[in-house]
């Protein structure tokens, strides 16, 4: 029985990649986060192709924002949308769905991501992963919580824990609030099957953080101990997050019982120095090898193709796949520097032409202000004696 969870950030402009993706790997169950839809329109999205594949699904949705769903073709019954005590913000928010799929109690959780430390977004955080900790321990003993948890376990989980000080994501009450399920018996799974694995299921689409490796672990698979031991592989699946038009989050996957494509983990698709995969080679994405310690970036010929892929997004009017592109040094600053205030708004153009003016305005203004504010801060080449330094980027 394999077991996957994903945050598709937005299932409509996902669904290009969400079917094949499950025609290649072939989950028996899958929870879904952030579909950004109601759960009418998530039935008519999606609904036929998931039928025709042999799922049932159930979803808890809102329009624009949050939204939950659970996909299984191993059975789904007693559906609940979100849980005993849930609290809200000021209303309950369609965060948590949970369902019975072959003998396991599955719970599907997009977690509030706290904004601020100590700001009400967070203590409703806290409140709530206290609420989901009471239902899950008088709940039935066979149970696995999957999701964005909006929370890194440990220092492990971020790529630079100096740089997530002072932030969400990383502090004490809620890495406490998220060991609280381990003191009811729930287990970290990928991580206890990997223990000194470098992995990361979140990367920001900014400044090319996914091709530098630069993420979090925010997106888990917590399972009560009848359920880890029956886990045969656990990993993240990293090559889901390649290519046009990703989510910010790889799924994660766990084998029970059998594990078909072998224990395979930790990571698929991991960026490996001097090897680039064929996904990654190819036109539709930009493989990053790690910067040189002396910071001077790749090859000539690396950056020759870098900069070419980043014009060519611009021309087709990728805006966002173009900023995700990523581009060593100096070249790098060039483009997030005053060039690309003039880049970004040309590239508004072809969006405006299309018709897609809600994208154009976003890309124009929203990215065109934080990016080109930020970038001084944020894009530095590090030196042999001074790591890598990004200032965290959260997500919304």
């Amino acid at each position: 029985m394999r077991i996957a969870t994903w945050n598709v950030n937005s299932v409509k402009p996902r669904l290009p990649r969400l079917l094949p993706w499950l025609d290649q790997r072939r989950p028996d169950v899958v929870c879904l986060q952030e579909l950004k839809l109601t759960e009418f329109a998530f039935d008519n999205l999606i609904g036929p192709d998931l039928t025709e594949r042999g799922y049932e699904f159930a979803a808890y949705g809102q329009s624009q924002w949050n939204g939950v769903a659970i996909v299984s073709r191993v059975g789904l019954d007693n559906v609940e949308r979100g849980f005993s005590g849930m609290p809200g913000f000021p209303e309950p928010e369609a965060r948590a769905i949970s369902a019975d799929c072959g003998g396991i109690r599955i719970h599907s959780l997009y977690v509030p991501n706290g904004r601020e430390p100590d700001s009400d977004h967070y203590r409703y955080k806290l409140d709530w992963l206290a609420a989901l900790r009471d239902v899950v321990a008088a709940g039935p003993s066979d149970v696995a919580l999957c999701g964005d948890m909006n929370i890194a376990p440990t220092d492990a989980d971020v790529f630079d824990p100096a740089a997530y000080v002072g932030h969400t994501h990383v502090t004490e009450p809620e890495r406490a609030a998220l060991a609280g399920f381990g003191q009811i018996g729930l287990r970290d799974v990928v991580r206890d099957h990997w223990p000194t694995a470098r992995m990361f299921s979140y990367w920001d689409y900014r400044a090319g953080m996914f091709h530098q490796d630069l993420g979090m672990r925010i997106d888990l698979i917590l399972a009560s101990q009848p359920v880890e031991a029956r886990v045969r592989a656990a990993w993240i699946d990293r090559e889901a997050r390649k290519g046009k038009a990703p989510s910010d989050h790889a799924p994660v996957i766990i084998d029970l019982d059998s594990a078909p494509d072998g224990d395979i983990g930790p990571v698929t698709g991991a960026a490996t120095a001097g090897q680039v995969g064929p996904a990654e080679s190819s036109s539709d994405s930009l493989w990053c090898p790690p910067r040189e310690a002396d910071g001077l970036g790749a090859t000539g010929t690396y950056q020759r193709s870098a900069v070419a892929q980043r014009i060519n997004e611009f021309r087709l009017g990728h805006l966002g796949a173009a900023l995700d592109a990523d581009l060593p040094g100096p070249i790098h600053q060039l483009f997030l520097g005053p060039v690309l205030v003039v880049l970004r708004l040309a590239a508004l153009v072809p969006n405006l032409g299309a018709g897609r003016l809600g994208r154009g305005i976003g890309d124009a203004s929203g990215l065109l202000l934080a990016e080109t504010l930020a970038a001084q801060r944020l894009v530095q080449p590090r030196s042999s004696s001074s790591p890598w330094r990004r200032l965290p980027i959260r997500k919304a």
